[in-house]
């Protein structure tokens, strides 16, 4: 894959792929998530140790990702990744990533939540 610009694994052991093209032209340009250009390894983080995976609610096929503190200028912010494993259930594809201060907007199914630190 040429256009390969993050590849990742996420808990599940799944690979998970951001293309140049899905980053530059919809998460930056098209949804003007502009915040995601200054720091794109928080899409990485948040991928890899998230707090949070919700099934969708639009979209059974796809998970919704949240990491809080994953990015570097807000650090009290969720970074939400979605990730569509429609074409195969063990490597999927971001969709989109910005940042957020809730835990919200089109979720369904809690798939996962990280223990609490002790």
């Amino acid at each position: 894959m040429e256009n390969v610009f993050i590849s990742s694994t996420d808990i599940y052991n799944r690979k998970v792929i951001l293309e140049q093209e899905q980053f530059d032209d919809h998460i930056i340009a098209e949804s003007g998530h502009i915040e995601m250009a200054d720091d794109p390894t928080s899409i990485t983080a948040t991928v890899e140790t998230p707090d949070y995976i919700y099934e969708s609610s639009q979209k059974p096929t796809r998970d919704v990702y949240f990491g809080k503190d994953k990015h570097k200028d807000y650090p009290n912010e969720f970074v939400k990744v979605i990730v569509d494993f429609t074409d195969n259930p063990d490597e999927g594809f971001v969709v989109s990533a910005w940042t957020q201060s809730e835990v919200k907007g089109g979720v369904g199914r809690l798939k996962y939540e990280k223990a609490p630190s002790k």
